[in-house]
């Protein structure tokens, strides 16, 4: 596509959807107030300028003349006033299409009443196409019907608003059709203002009248952070590690009392076999990464070669040429290990995964990663100042092992496997059962 069509592309997209669709107001009336333009050119000044100069590289996934594009046609497609929920769609196209995670905007947190009710729905995409995974309301909905559109607007146009962008591989748009299940219920709400009822149009001709359900209980489905171990079939130890997240230091502390009861109790079961599975795992801190990974290797290792960063507005790059000295256990593991990943193992848990595969700790099973081998980390958020958007982007990039200046490669696991529609429809893991194969057969 010709870079001047993107603004065209996504403004079109912006002008043409209906958002006084039926919801709720926004929770008070701060938060429903309009900006002039003054004010929106102001807080886009802010955005741009710091995509611009606070990111080494925020261009790395994204072509500069493409952002500038879509840049410019935004800029001139300010209006005269707006209310700060159309501020946040103007804008939201242009963090899009940096195609990075570590950028995200967001409304402010108190934006929606506590009472919304969201989309009750968990739900698998594929391409343009919606099918739900589990229904949460009392209709009569199947798991697997397939969604063709919601509130009157085709879903085909629903996803194209959240996508925004044309992704470059595989992995990259399979990483926004999962991440954005994760997240659906939130996005329409604040692209589509798509809340409290839904009229759902079915594939096969249903139509449904539903009510949506509070937050807590999607959020209680959708967001499992437990770590947690238990034993498979012939001793197979199996560690499910859902996030790496560290906000304080008793997160360390628990993450890795947590960590050291499941190696005492593999050790007690005379565990042979483990697999450790990181799928879904969007990351936290590479201090947690270690802490795992201390258990099952015992030479020097790193997860980072160097970082770029900005310091008083230049650039700089440190290579890192110490390696970390694993941390002696005694109930440390010394089987065969497989690790388990797929297009969500992202940012801390991505730098995990191609550590492990490139000092050769295990087997690798799942999906080809959607980050390459030179990502951003260190995520700082600022409040834009009229608006009180939030916004998250990254403040350094970090080199990984295995990282080539002259090519842009990616994670790859020995046995790459992206799971089918049929499969994830009917709860079948493939991956798991992949594992558990290989070990099996002796692999």
């Amino acid at each position: 596509m010709n870079n001047s069509n993107y603004a065209i592309l996504f403004l079109g997209l912006f002008f043409t959807i209906n958002f006084a669709a039926c919801g709720q107001p926004p929770k008070n009336a701060a938060n429903n107030r309009y900006l002039s333009r003054g004010e929106i050119e102001s807080d886009f000044a802010q955005l741009t300028k710091i995509i611009e100069t606070n990111v080494p590289v925020p261009f790395y996934n994204c072509s500069r003349a493409v952002y500038d594009s879509v840049k410019k046609g935004i800029a001139s497609a300010i209006p005269g006033s707006a209310g700060v929920q159309d501020v946040y769609r103007i804008f939201y196209p242009l963090i899009q299409i940096l195609n990075d995670a570590h950028f995200s905007i967001h409304l402010p947190n108190d934006f929606f009443s506590d009472t919304m009710r969201y989309f009750p729905f968990k739900v698998i995409i594929q391409g343009n196409k919606l099918f739900v995974k589990e229904n949460l309301s009392t209709n009569s909905i199947r798991k697997r019907d397939e969604i063709i559109a919601i509130n009157s607007i085709p879903v085909k146009e629903i996803i194209a608003k959240m996508r925004s962008c044309n992704f470059k591989s595989p992995g990259e748009e399979l990483f926004f059709e999962k991440w954005n299940e994760g997240v659906f219920y939130k996005r329409l709400a604040a692209l589509f203002n798509l809340n409290s009822w839904f009229d759902i149009e079915l594939a096969n001709g249903g139509h449904f009248k539903v009510q949506g359900v509070r937050e807590a209980l999607l959020k209680e489905l959708l967001e499992n952070n437990e770590l947690s171990f238990k034993i498979l079939e012939d001793t197979i130890g199996y560690l499910k590690i859902p996030s790496l997240a560290w906000n304080k230091q008793d997160d360390r502390k628990n993450f890795d009392n947590r960590i050291d009861s499941a190696f005492t109790f593999f050790q007690s079961k005379g565990v042979g076999n483990l697999i450790i599975d990181i799928r879904g795992n969007m990351g936290g801190s590479t201090i947690l990464a270690r802490d795992v990974l201390d258990y099952i290797y015992f030479k020097p290792y790193t997860l980072g070669q160097g970082e770029v960063y900005i310091e008083n507005g230049v650039s700089k790059e440190n290579n890192h040429a110490s390696l970390h000295t694993p941390t002696a256990h005694s109930n440390c593991f010394k089987g065969k290990t497989i690790l388990l990943n797929d297009v969500l193992t992202y940012s801390s848990a991505h730098m995990m995964q191609v550590g492990f595969q490139y000092y050769n700790m295990g087997h690798t099973i799942g999906e080809i990663s959607s980050e390459p081998l030179f990502i951003t980390g260190e995520v700082n958020t600022v409040f834009l100042k009229n608006s009180s958007l939030q916004f998250y982007y990254g403040t350094s990039n970090f080199i990984l092992p295995g990282f080539k200046k002259d090519k842009k490669t990616f994670y790859t696991p020995n046995l790459t496997y992206t799971p089918t529609l049929t499969e994830r429809l009917n709860g079948m893991d493939v991956i798991l059962e992949k594992a558990k194969s290989s070990i099996a057969q002796g692999k």
